[in-house]
This record gives structure tokens, C-alpha cells and sequence, in this order.
């Protein structure tokens, strides 16, 4: 998130992207799922403070990812003994099918 999508976010209480393919600024609900903030958190422990998370109410099928999970993180990295393993699905039911929402269009997420 930039700057200006940041300050934009916050005043409009809706999650805000930049896309280089994109207008400038777009809000999150391209996919009729816009994202309310609820909370719009800062980190304070470090020195950079560079690190940002938007709580957010879901409209829409309540999914926020492009695949059609509900969330982005869907997957998890095994860890410790179980380093090196196929990545671990977190999630096994879409809440929409990216095919009918976008249809033809090039979604640039990879599974």
C-alpha cells in the first residue's frame, strides 16, 4: 500500500490499491467484494514503522481472495520437521468461482 492509497483508505473507509495495469487508485471491490475498514493498524514496535493491516468487513460473497477463498492466506509454509512438504491448505471450500466472476480475464494469481 502507497502512501496515497494509505491516506486514501483512511478516509474513505474502504481498502484502496494502486495497480500499474490499473487506474491509479482503485478500491478493493473489483470483484463486487469491497473491503470496509474496521480497523487500520500501524506497527509501533519497530523502528520503521512500515508495516501496515487493515481489518476489514468482506461485502459481497465475503471473500477476499482472487481465487475465490475467502481469505489470501488459504495456505500455510510447513515448518520444522515438516519443511520442504507440500504446502498445507487451509481452507477446501471457494465462496465464488473465479471463472463466473471475471470470465475471461487474466487472473494473475498461480496455485
Amino acid at each position: 500500500m502507497s502512501k496515497v492509497t494509505g491516506i486514501r483508505s483512511s478516509e474513505v473507509s474502504v481498502a484502496m490499491h494502486a495497480s500499474l495495469h490499473l487506474s491509479p487508485v482503485y478500491n478493493s471491490g473489483l470483484s463486487h467484494n469491497v473491503c470496509y475498514v474496521i480497523t487500520f493498524y500501524i506497527a509501533r514496535s519497530g523502528d520503521d514503522q512500515d508495516a501496515i493491516w487493515l481489518r476489514v468487513d468482506v461485502a459481497g460473497s465475503g471473500a477476499s481472495c482472487h481465487v475465490g477463498y475467502r481469505s489470501c492466506f488459504y495456505r500455510a509454509v510447513p515448518v520444522g520437521q515438516d519443511a520442504g512438504q507440500p504446502l498445507k491448505y487451509l481452507e477446501d471450500t471457494k465462496t465464488f468461482d473465479p471463472d463466473q466472476v471475471y470470465g475471461d480475464a487474466p487472473n494473475p494469481t498461480r496455485i
